[in-house]
């Protein structure tokens, strides 16, 4: 799995060059906003799909499902774990995504995971404390899944 980032992360100090955040108190919202505003800013997006299309190209021919996740929430986001679900999904793609609290999934039945996926259909979202997480994916030779993660109150990308 690749660890990349693209772009210039969007920061207190990105907001404060801007015109209309000069001498205003900068809040989670207000960079999570910025960051939502300026997903495709730089060609990152552009950038991003072409980084992850010429890794799947050095690895060959396999089932490979090539992932973006863009972080609008204004903070960093932790990576926490995942599951493999080879070779169970290869021809029906489905998009599920889902926010809980930290070590949430530390205990979890991913059967019940499984399931709620394969309900999920191409397009998911989820909301829960106050954020928002919607991705979608789609299928040709490889599949692609995409997500954002924001804030509830600033989500504006329906899957």
């Amino acid at each position: 799995m690749a660890y990349n980032a693209f772009g210039i992360p969007v920061t207190t100090e990105t907001l404060e060059r801007m015109s209309e955040y000069v001498g205003k108190t900068i809040t989670h919202k207000d960079r999570a906003k910025v960051a939502l505003d300026m997903k495709n800013a730089e060609s990152k997006d552009v950038n991003a799909h072409q980084f992850v299309e010429q890794l799947k190209e050095r690895y060959g021919n396999g089932v490979a499902t090539l992932c973006l996740i863009y972080n609008a929430t204004g903070d960093p986001l932790t990576y926490i774990t995942s599951h493999d679900y080879f070779d169970h999904i290869l021809y029906s793609p489905y998009a599920y995504t889902e926010i809980r609290e930290p070590n949430h999934f530390d205990n979890t039945v991913w059967g019940v995971i499984s399931d709620k996926m394969e309900k999920s259909g191409i397009h998911c979202e989820d909301v829960w404390n106050g954020c928002w997480s919607g991705v979608s994916i789609r299928d040709d030779t490889t599949t692609v899944y995409e997500g954002i993660m924001t804030l509830q109150d600033v989500a504006k990308f329906a899957p």
